[in-house]
């Protein structure tokens, strides 16, 4: 490179840098790098992408600076195409591109670019975030203020209803409670929970008193680029006017958000809505008690329900909850299907004959219609109506999703699952879900990684157990399936079996130690898992074995038997008539089959 021999040349070097059009080609990169950088700051964000990504993108954009100098330093544009610049002594007068009429507007194009964009952001700079622009929000556990701990349940209910309510409002993203509640008690800037859950906006809530009349404080703050409160209100509401009191604050979140509501949301939210007092207290304790999965949360929980029932026999919530927890028994094999599929339906057709158009009754009924009745087209049919009515409810998308998996049409799956994921991205329950997803595509490697991240969090989840086992097997990592697979035995089985598999694992190696601790399993407990002594018996390669679990799974309709079409652990056996007849009569897709699908799915 001819470069300048002696610092003093400081004023050739200038000239140079002119002569050979660096300054003019830095001008031009640094607009269009400008712009570049500036699209990216908007669209990423709004595809999801980390916030490493910008990062990226200004590096490499800095590069790419080094890059033009040195090119623009070596080569010139001449009317013969691109050369090497001669040394000025060289270079004729005539040919000089430093007088190119089209150098010139580039480069003022460029400067007058830059100049634009510099402005834009020292202007904006200093604006908050216009309520105008605010498009998602997250609301906060509500603060008990109240002085007793006791009416947690209560607190805790009404930050869940009004989520819930808040939720039905298209044009806003409201953050799922899950992912609310990860920030109970703690000391965080609101700026950086909206960072960290990517929404405009922060709702703070603080219940003072409830007893006759409930005492509540909202106040929402914008968080971009500092925290700024745009709307505050104290309300006092009587207690049987407390779902009145959801829909004056969305309306008047509404109202400072500037979000246009549809006629039909205007409507829904100036109905009144009153419930009798109890009734709903004992609806809430049911609620708070059901989000603990032991037997005895679960059956305090139907007592809580039938007790508000036994005040409003018309409390539709309650037999969905009921309906919900039956179902809940019986995926966790505290009860027999034969047991709880009659108490499930019955409580349900109430649930649906009181009130056809509450997403929490459309979601049970999606759930009992997919895991309990095996029927695909009205199982999607109620979550899309649920998904219609509160776009916003996670779970519901994804369970959605779960049945898009079950149905192989994996891009529908993917979409449902990113979208309950940006809605609820802190919720345990979906971030498994989407491990389930990941390794019904084979993704085995990715699916432990993952996996052993959620463990830290969540140590004693079965399912990322069972998840970690297939993965593991799959991969051919042994010593660390059969771990795994302890730590299932540990939740189901006894001592015996656990020793049984490691014994045999040591002398006789893998499969047969699946054989040997499924044998002990199920010759010795009436409740094995039939879905768990499928998989051993299959990854064991006792093919009889698992089969009559697999008739069985039908027979008995396990919950578990609608995963039937994408067990990595049946694969195999794709094309096998037995395997083939039961996807069949189940209405499952067969190999590269899709399963029924309406027009198109929710948005």
């Amino acid at each position: 490179m001819d470069m300048p021999e002696k610092p003093a040349g400081i004023s050739r070097f200038w000239k140079e840098l002119k002569r050979r059009n660096v300054l003019r080609s830095l001008a031009i990169y640094g607009g269009t790098a400008f712009v570049i950088l500036e699209a990216a700051t908007i669209i990423f964000p709004r595809w999801d992408l980390p916030d490493w990504s910008i990062d990226l993108v200004l590096y490499l954009l800095i590069f790419g600076a080094v890059v033009t100098f040195i090119v623009a330093w070596i080569f010139d544009i001449t009317p013969q195409g691109v050369q090497k610049t001669k040394p000025a002594e060289e270079q004729t007068v005539g040919i000089r591109q430093g007088d190119s009429k089209i150098w010139k507007a580039a480069t003022y194009i460029s400067l007058v670019v830059i100049l634009a964009l510099v402005l834009y952001n020292i202007v904006t700079a200093n604006k908050s975030l216009k309520t105008g622009d605010i498009e998602s929000l997250v609301i906060l556990p509500f603060d008990n203020f109240t002085g007793d701990d006791d009416l947690e349940y209560f607190v805790a209910g009404m930050h869940s209803s009004l989520i819930g309510d808040m939720g039905k409002i298209k044009g806003l993203r409201i953050i799922s409670k899950t992912s609310a509640n990860s920030y109970k008690d703690q000391e965080k800037p609101l700026h950086e929970i909206a960072s960290d859950l990517m929404v405009d906006a922060v709702v703070e809530t603080m219940v003072t008193c409830i007893g006759d009349t409930i005492c509540t404080q909202f106040k929402l703050f914008s968080t971009a680029p500092a925290e700024q409160l745009i709307w505050t209100k104290t309300y006092e509401t009587d207690k049987k006017d407390v779902l009145n009191l959801y829909n004056w604050v969305i309306k008047d979140i509404s109202e400072a958000v500037e979000l246009p509501l549809s006629e039909e949301q205007e409507e829904s939210l100036t109905e009144e809505r009153t419930v009798d007092p109890d009734a709903y207290e004992n609806y809430l304790k049911g609620k708070f008690h059901m989000g603990f999965l032991t037997r005895e949360s679960q059956m305090t929980a139907i007592d809580y329900f039938n007790q508000a029932l036994a005040i409003d026999p018309e409390f539709a919530e309650a037999y969905a909850g009921i309906a919900g927890i039956w179902g809940v028994l019986k995926q966790m094999d505290y009860v027999s299907p034969d047991e709880a599929d009659p108490e499930i339906h019955r409580h349900m057709n109430r649930a649906i004959e009181l009130d056809v158009r509450n997403d929490q009754i459309l979601y049970y009924d999606g759930i009992i219609k997919i895991w309990t009745d095996f029927d695909w087209e009205a199982g999607e049919a109620s979550l899309r109506k649920c998904l219609e009515i509160n776009p916003n409810f996670a779970e519901a998308r994804a369970y959605y999703s779960h049945l898009m998996m079950l149905l192989k049409r994996p891009e529908e799956m993917r979409e449902q699952m990113k979208k309950a994921l940006r809605t609820d991205p802190r919720n345990p329950l979906i971030l498994v879900l989407a491990q389930v997803e990941e390794m019904a595509e084979l993704n085995f490697t990715g699916c432990i990684e993952a996996s052993l991240e959620l463990q830290k969090i969540m140590p004693n989840n079965p399912l990322l157990m069972l998840i970690l086992f297939i993965s593991y097997t799959e991969t051919g990592a042994h010593d660390l399936a059969i771990d795994e697979l302890v730590k299932v035995f540990s939740q189901l089985a006894d001592d015996e079996v656990i020793s049984t598999l490691r014994e045999v694992y040591g002398e006789r190696g893998f499969q047969l130690a699946l054989v040997a601790a499924a044998d002990n399993w199920t010759g010795r407990f009436e409740t094995a898992s039939a879905q768990h002594a499928n998989m051993l018996y299959a990854y064991g390669g006792e093919e009889e074995k698992m089969f009559f679990w697999l008739d069985r799974m039908y027979i008995r309709r396990d919950p578990a038997a609608p995963y039937l079409g994408i067990q990595p652990w049946l694969r195999d056996y794709s094309d096998h008539p037995r395997y083939v007849e039961i996807l069949k009569r189940m209405n499952l897709p067969v190999g590269g089959e899709t399963g029924p699908q309406l027009s198109s799915g929710p948005g």
